[in-house]
């Protein structure tokens, strides 16, 4: 049981893991082109060509959009994660005491029997001798 709450914690850190990897891969792709159309707005200050201004224009609604989109995704992922990790840590201590339980009362059962059996010797050995 413990194995199986293992690989399925496991493949559920891997998932929120791989949102995390995808989200950061698409808040990297849209501050490249942030810093390409930065490099464009400061190219049109320069020059004073309007294809390059309005292309300057377009990294502030970019670089909005990105923070808008990104934040919360990696918010949320951050949030999952932790809460895979302490359902992970309560199913294992869950399994722990039921382990434990259970060794508790087989335990208990040989050690009944045991008993059991020396009771058993213990009236074969009286009667054989009396």
């Amino acid at each position: 049981m413990l194995v199986i709450e293992r690989l399925w914690s496991t493949a559920e850190l891997e998932r929120a893991a791989n949102r995390h990897v995808i989200a950061n891969r698409l808040a990297g792709e849209v501050r490249l082109d942030e810093q390409e159309l930065q490099q464009a707005a400061a190219t049109a200050a320069q020059s004073g060509d309007p294809a390059w201004i309005s292309r300057g224009r377009k990294s502030r609604l970019i670089r909005e959009m990105t923070e808008e989109l990104s934040a919360p995704s990696l918010v949320a992922t951050e949030r999952e994660m932790r809460s895979l990790q302490s359902c992970s840590c309560v199913r294992a201590g869950g399994d722990v005491l039921l382990t434990m339980t259970l060794g508790l009362l087989l335990w208990r059962r040989l050690s009944n029997g045991l008993n059991a059996s020396r009771c058993a010797l213990l009236d074969a050995e009286v009667g054989c001798n009396a």
